[in-house]
């Protein structure tokens, strides 16, 4: 897939998300990018570490203790095979920081890093992000 490519199924994909209602679990940040992982590489990282995504109580799993979610994306993204990556690329993944104190999983979008939020869409500057897999 060329760089073309990617980009317009990205966006493509990210406008196809924004329709869906916000559904912790299920439309969530960590849904949302498992989900696209997937239509990329035909693999859900969520799914190869052993977890699933359905709903709140799933997705709840993840943030009990919040350092461990750091450590359990670490684990899926491994899981699934995904290497690491310090130059992303469009449609590539990574764990970016959208605010102090908040980290999440976000689609590297070409000119931010998308990702879904209770309160709507987040678009981060594409230099904040903590880590990155290729996909």
């Amino acid at each position: 897939m060329t760089e073309a490519e990617r980009l317009r199924a990205v966006r493509d994909y990210i406008a196809a998300e924004m329709q869906r209602p916000y559904e912790k679990g299920v439309t969530d940040c960590g849904g949302t990018i498992d989900r696209w992982v997937r239509l990329l590489s035909g693999v859900s990282p969520v799914n190869a570490f052993g977890r699933q995504l359905r709903n709140a109580q799933d997705a709840a799993e993840w943030t009990v203790v919040p350092q461990m979610f750091v450590v359990m994306v670490n684990r899926a993204a491994r899981a699934g095979g995904f290497k690491k990556t310090t130059m992303p690329i469009v449609g590539d993944v990574g764990l970016v920081f959208p605010d102090k104190g908040l980290i999440c999983p976000a689609i590297h979008a070409g000119d931010c890093w998308f990702s879904r939020h209770e309160t709507g869409a987040l678009a981060v500057p594409i230099d904040r992000f903590w880590k990155a897999w290729s996909v």
